[in-house]
């Protein structure tokens, strides 16, 4: 019985066969005040009815109030806005009925991170292009330009690892392909 009671609730059909969709459409146009007989007999009619009646009262109600915006509120939708816009692209992470996706920009900022925090160096991530693979789902392939110190000795497997862990842990992804591009700094260049 709960299987088809969940069904019908489901399907919008009450267990009579009336629709809520019918029964609402009669509450908005104010002809529920006039019951068909069908409606003015069918308990499931009438206790939809009651829930639906309740309802519009408390739709139209809110709908009259006076609404003001809290200070600040367009500066901080507008702030969310222009991040939106400059995402960029995203990623999947997820497929399924609930996907999920993370844009490119935050994935290169991980990657910056990682680079620019790797202990005892003095290294600086230029460039960082993000990009999934066709057809895959949390792996990515990533290209990061690289600054160093000329003079500075450093383990490229440490890097390789450490931005794989990094990306791994923070946004979920797998790096597939990791490209660095090394670029050496002169004596006395900043790394910017």
């Amino acid at each position: 019985m709960a299987l088809n009671r969940g069904r019908l609730a489901r399907s919008g059909r009450l267990p009579c066969g009336h629709t809520i969709d019918s029964l609402w459409e009669r509450v908005r146009s104010g002809a529920s005040a006039v019951p068909d007989e069908h409606v003015a007999r069918c308990r499931h009619c009438q206790t939809a009815l009651e829930g639906l009646r309740a309802l519009h009262a408390a739709t139209e109600e809110l709908a009259a109030e006076e609404v003001s915006a809290p200070p600040g509120l367009f500066d901080r939708v507008m702030r969310v806005v222009r991040t939106e816009a400059r995402r960029g692209d995203t990623v999947p992470l997820v497929t399924g009925p609930d996907p999920a996706s993370v844009s490119t920009t935050a994935v290169a900022a991980v990657v910056r991170f990682a680079v620019d925090t790797l202990p005892g160096q003095r290294l600086r991530a230029r460039r960082c292009r993000v990009q999934a693979p066709p057809g895959t789902v949390d792996v990515l392939d990533v290209s990061v330009e690289v600054l160093s110190p000329s003079a500075a000795e450093w383990d490229e497997t440490e890097l390789r690892r450490r931005i794989a862990a990094v990306v791994s842990a923070h946004v979920g992804v797998r790096v597939r392909r990791l490209e660095l591009d090394v670029v050496p700094l002169e004596p006395g260049e900043e790394a910017r």
